[in-house]
């Protein structure tokens, strides 16, 4: 798969999602792109998550939306990470569910490109 994050071409590795026992919810949020990259970052640390899809809302403004999921158990921690004004959207994710997401290494590929154009002066 390939993605433009802020002008670089990124060629991103795709999985099957691990849908966790007990299910996993589908989290979407779009927002500033320090902000987001932030708590993916401090995300990546405390919680085993995925990330479905990652796109580039304004070059200009510096906004960014992603999709990510997480085992249903994990859910307090990461709603208790989110930043108070954080928009949020979310659909459960069955066990059965069959879909395809970016692999680990394409997250971190993505998450350290985001956190890196980001931290730019």
């Amino acid at each position: 798969m390939e993605k433009i994050i802020f002008g670089k071409t990124l060629m991103l590795d795709t999985a099957p999602v691990h849908v966790a026992p007990g299910g996993s919810i589908l989290y979407k949020m779009s927002g500033n792109a320090s902000i987001i990259a932030e708590l993916l970052l401090a995300l990546r640390e405390e919680i085993a998550y995925g990330m479905m899809d990652v796109s580039v809302v304004s070059e200009t403004d510096k906004t960014v939306e992603v999709a990510i999921y997480m085992g249903k158990a994990d859910v307090d921690v990461f709603l208790g990470m989110l930043p108070a004004d954080m928009a949020l959207a979310e659909d459960e994710l069955a066990e059965d569910a069959v879909m395809t997401g970016l692999s680990m290494r394409a997250r971190n590929m993505v998450l350290d490109e985001i956190a890196k154009h980001v931290n730019q002066k």
